[in-house]
């Protein structure tokens, strides 16, 4: 049979081309289903949860004494992105996210070590400190977009137009993810998307100071800025009162991870509580009574403080 016939050829015989269709079709639905496909893709978010107890303290004890020392100690490892931690009555309990790459192990034992250097400032009384790797694999990586699109969304209700936004680290997942529910929550509210509103940042102190300058540089500045960490949200705050600027009666600032730092600035930042602590907390209780720790889906809380406000009936951003 001549190949360049072939067409004519299926034309006269259409039974053996139709039962060659068929055998494919069903050959390849086949080896569609039998793929390793996930729904979602296993993302690991290098994760380090540090948890001390000292029974009998109260909450407000176990923040001073041991949280915010926990969170100054692990602040300084190379690579932390992110730190969140919850206190309550007898237990503190940090999540520390690492940056996409970094080695969980050698995570782990800086942690560690972190926490061997601050010992000699943590109370008498606590139990042997407990620090754990946290494997966040099969987590649905979409939360962050939802967070950020909420405290979008909260501001855009407040009032604000002009809304200023500092990514995070651009090697980490979560940066990308909080920039989209940015920009999703102002295409739904029918508002521009200007990328002289946003900025980048690295998630400590430093690049939000610099982000804040920069926006507010602007021959029309923005109303409120949406910080990607608390760490950068606390750089504007910074630069705002070097600035002389009203707060938050001329500038709202929002942050992202609800830490310590959240309730001890000035104002105290309005804020994206993550569910990290929650699931700490599980960490805690199976570390207590064996087992592998569960990965479960919990809902995140947007946390009002006074950082937050409607804007100045008149525009005066220029």
């Amino acid at each position: 049979m001549n190949f360049r016939n072939i067409s004519a050829w299926s034309t006269r015989n259409p039974v053996v081309p139709i039962v060659l269709f068929i055998a494919l079709t069903l050959a390849g639905i086949v080896a569609f289903m039998s793929m390793k496909v996930q729904g979602d893709p296993d993302v690991e978010f290098p994760g380090v949860i540090i948890s001390i107890s000292q029974p009998g303290a109260a909450p407000t004890e176990i923040e001073t004494q041991i949280t915010q020392r926990i969170e100054s100690a692990v602040r300084t490892i190379s690579g932390v992105s992110s730190i969140s931690s919850t206190a309550r009555e007898g237990n503190s309990t940090t999540v520390v996210e690492f940056q996409i790459g970094t080695d969980i192990n050698e995570a782990v034992n800086e942690s560690k070590n972190a926490i061997d250097q601050a010992r000699s400032e943590l109370p008498d009384g606590i139990l042997e400190p407990q620090v754990v790797k946290m494997q966040t694999s099969s987590q649905p990586i979409g939360y962050f977009a939802v967070a950020a699109d909420d405290m979008t969304t909260h501001l855009i209700n407040v009032g604000h137009r002009r809304i200023g936004f500092i990514k995070g680290h651009p090697n980490h997942m979560a940066s990308d993810e909080r920039l989209f529910g940015y920009r999703r929550a102002l295409d739904r509210a029918g508002i521009a998307y200007e990328p002289s509103l946003v900025c980048d940042g690295e998630f400590d102190f430093e690049s939000g100071v610099r982000a804040a300058n920069l926006l507010l540089d602007l021959a029309k500045r923005p109303t409120a800025i949406f910080a990607s960490n608390d760490d950068m949200a606390a750089g504007v705050l910074a630069v705002a009162h070097d600035r002389g600027i009203d707060l938050p009666a001329a500038l709202s600032v929002a942050g992202f991870d609800d830490t310590t730092l959240a309730r001890t600035v000035w104002p105290p930042l309005t804020t994206i509580h993550q569910p990290m602590a929650e699931l700490a907390r599980t960490a805690t209780d199976i570390l207590i009574t064996g087992g592998d720790i569960s990965h479960r889906r919990l809902p995140h809380t947007l946390v009002e403080r006074g950082s937050v406000a409607p804007p100045p009936r008149k525009d005066t951003s220029g």
